[in-house]
């Protein structure tokens, strides 16, 4: 994962001037958060991430020119290790699931407070996956018909941490839900990110979504 600068640096992608206005009056005055750089649409994003590798893009879907979803497929591309957090009013599986695919680190939803937008960054850039409340739920109840998803051999209790990666729980928050001890669920997190054959949790997550480990 790429190192995070200090203060971490933003990069919003919104075509809505208003939005944009509010995250500059949310994310300004925040501790160590500076905004060095705004988009309006998929093709400013792509050229403004080139332009200032900035540590998080905060990146709506519906956008003209080149969607949310285009463009951070185009970010992740250029730099694989780039952190994308969708930040959308997009509510539907699909598009939860295509931004996943894409290479998003988490989606949240633009109707959250200021305090937990905040907090998302915060745990993004550190190498959590974060989900909306909403959007996890739906993740964890929807399902993916159709073919089998690949065996990685995980046990129960595995599969049952891995959900809760994918909800955007800390190690202790899952002990706490699990009833289990923190250095039990560091252990299972070691296994699964073996098991799938990745690195971090961000990438455990979006590999679960992506193919359909946790319906």
């Amino acid at each position: 994962m790429l190192p995070v600068t200090n203060p971490i640096r933003i990069l919003i992608v919104d075509d809505d001037q208003q939005i944009q206005r509010a995250f500059d009056a949310a994310l300004s005055s925040a501790d160590n958060i500076k905004i060095v750089g705004r988009a309006s649409n998929g093709l400013e994003a792509v050229d403004q991430f080139e332009a200032l590798q900035p540590d998080l893009v905060l990146m709506d879907i519906m956008m003209p020119l080149v969607n949310g979803i285009e463009a951070t497929r185009r970010i992740i591309q250029q730099e694989p290790e780039a952190r994308v957090l969708a930040v959308t009013s997009m509510r539907d599986l699909a598009s939860i699931q295509e931004m996943m695919e894409a290479g998003a680190v988490g989606y949240v939803l633009k109707d959250g407070d200021v305090d937990d937008l905040l907090n998302t960054i915060r745990a993004t850039v550190a190498g959590n996956a974060v989900f909306a409340t909403e959007v996890a739920q739906l993740l964890l109840t929807a399902g993916h018909p159709g073919a089998p998803p690949p065996d990685y051999q995980l046990t129960s209790s595995e599969e049952r941490v891995l959900a809760l990666v994918v909800a955007g729980l800390t190690n202790r928050q899952i002990a706490h839900q699990l009833d289990i001890s923190s250095s039990t669920v560091k252990f299972h997190v070691r296994n699964l990110l073996a098991k799938l054959g990745v690195e971090s949790r961000t990438e455990a997550a979006a590999l679960a979504v992506r193919e359909g480990l946790i319906s």
